[in-house]
C-alpha cells in the first residue's frame, strides 16, 4: 500500500502539483491512503491532496512464491551437500516452497539412475546425474517441505533410443 502511495506522491511531484519541500505526510486510513501537504513554504504554488482506494488483488500469490533455486552444476558437479543441518533448518522456514534444480548446465547433464552409473559422461555431456545425487535432492525436498521442480535437459542427447 505505501509503495502505491509513494508512486502517487512521485507522480504529483513530477507533475508539479507540489514540491518536496512541502510534502509532509503519507498515511493510511483503513483502505485509503492519503498524501497531504504541509503548509506552504512559499506563498505561491498549488496545494495537493491525493486519496485513493486500491483495487482488489488481481491474482493471489501461491504460498510457495518465495522459493529456492540451486543450479544444476552445483547439485551435480559439486555434489552439493543437501544434508547440512543449518541449511535444512533455514530452508524449512520457507515451507511451503518450490525447490528448483536447473539452469544452463541442465542441458549438459546425462541421467544415469542405474545401480552402477557411468563415471564419465558420453560425448556432448559434461556431467552425470546418478541415483545418489537424485536421492539427496529428493530427500532435501522432503525434509524441508519443498515441491521439486527439475529442469530436464534440452541439449544434445539420445532422444530416439
Amino acid at each position: 500500500m505505501l509503495a502505491s502511495v509513494a508512486l502517487l506522491a512521485s507522480v504529483a511531484l513530477l507533475a508539479g502539483a507540489c514540491d518536496a519541500r512541502r510534502l509532509s505526510s503519507v498515511h493510511e486510513t483503513g483502505s485509503d491512503a492519503i498524501v497531504e501537504d504541509a503548509p506552504p513554504v512559499v506563498a505561491d504554488g498549488p496545494s495537493v491532496a491525493i486519496s485513493f482506494a486500491p483495487d482488489p488483488v488481481g491474482a493471489p500469490l501461491d504460498a510457495r512464491f518465495l522459493s529456492i533455486t540451486i543450479d544444476t552444476s552445483r547439485a551435480v558437479r559439486a555434489r552439493y551437500d543437501f544434508n547440512q543441518p543449518r541449511l535444512v533448518e533455514l530452508a524449512s522456514e520457507l515451507a511451503p516452497f518450490y525447490l528448483r534444480v536447473g539452469g544452463t548446465e541442465a542441458d549438459r547433464v546425462f541421467y544415469d539412475l542405474s545401480e552402477t552409473p557411468i563415471a564419465t559422461p558420453p560425448p556432448g555431456y559434461a556431467e552425470v546425474l546418478d541415483r545418489e545425487i537424485w536421492d539427496r535432492i529428493c530427500s532435501f525436498a522432503r525434509q524441508t517441505g519443498a515441491r521439486l521442480l527439475f529442469t530436464l535437459n534440452a541439449g544434445p542427447g539420445p532422444r530416439d533410443t
